[in-house]
């Protein structure tokens, strides 16, 4: 058998994908808040009705209300959830 040994020499990406990208790239300034704010506040009050934004729920209902939401953009909070579960004693889930 005879076999050709080819070298391709790639002259590198398209000058519009590098272009397309750097433009892309300026549009990249920050990571979601870890605290997810103001998105979970906002979620919090449509969950807590129209009653919450009239004034017609304690602040201890919405603020509990609060403390069970949880928000995020993947796997990694409940990575993190389940961690927190089996790393805590059951008494304080409950």
């Amino acid at each position: 058998m005879n076999f050709l040994n080819h070298h391709i020499v790639s002259p590198g990406p398209p000058w519009e994908a590098v272009t397309a990208a750097a433009a892309a790239l300026q549009h990249i300034d920050h990571y979601p808040a870890a605290n997810c704010e103001p998105a979970l506040s906002d979620l919090v009050d449509f969950l807590a009705g129209p009653q919450a934004a009239a004034g017609g729920s304690s602040d201890a209902a919405v603020a509990n209300l609060k403390s069970r939401t949880m928000l995020g953009n993947g796997a990694s909070e409940l990575i993190d959830l389940g961690i927190n579960f089996v790393s805590f004693p059951c008494s304080v889930l409950k």
